[in-house]
């Protein structure tokens, strides 16, 4: 086993409140790709969320052991199985850790809703007029009678 151990640090714009959910994320971004990564597991040592798994070739041969700290910054270290592993394959590792960071950060992105004001404007709640109010009204009353024919058609055409 290789003694060089490669340790990287990156920093997130993901609150300290998301960490735990980066990491389960992070988990199941690992696990889609399970031909290379193996040995996935999720720890908590003195305190932090740890995610640790191995890397494999394609020939399935562990090559590296990848060591994640949820933080900020997130403390990767990456150590080598075998003294043949090359730079770009422990660059690689590191940037698998980056690209999951990444999609979680959209993600959560797209999932938070902002609310914007500016200060000495006067915030009104929106209305709805008298035709956008009749507009809605028919729409769902049409929908109400168009689904009950069909419902009614399925449930006939079961009961045949």
């Amino acid at each position: 086993m290789s003694a060089k151990t490669f340790s990287y640090l990156v920093k997130t714009s993901v609150p300290n409140s998301y960490m735990e959910n980066l990491l389960d994320f992070y988990q199941k971004f690992l696990r889609a790709q399970n031909n290379r990564f193996t040995n996935i597991s999720k720890l908590t040592e003195n305190g932090k969320f740890t995610i640790k798994y191995d890397v494999v070739n394609q020939q399935k041969k562990h090559t590296l052991t990848v060591k994640v700290d949820v933080g900020n910054p997130l403390e990767i270290t990456i150590t080598p199985l075998d003294e043949t592993i090359t730079k770009q394959a422990i660059e690689e590792a590191r940037q698998d850790v980056v690209i999951g960071v990444d999609f979680f950060e959209e993600q959560a992105k797209l999932n938070t809703l902002f609310f914007v004001w500016r200060e000495g404007e006067v915030i009104a709640p929106a209305t709805v007029s008298e035709k956008e109010k009749e507009s809605i009204s028919r729409l769902f009353l049409e929908m109400q009678i168009f689904l009950f024919v069909v419902f009614t058609a399925i449930n006939l055409l079961v009961f045949i």
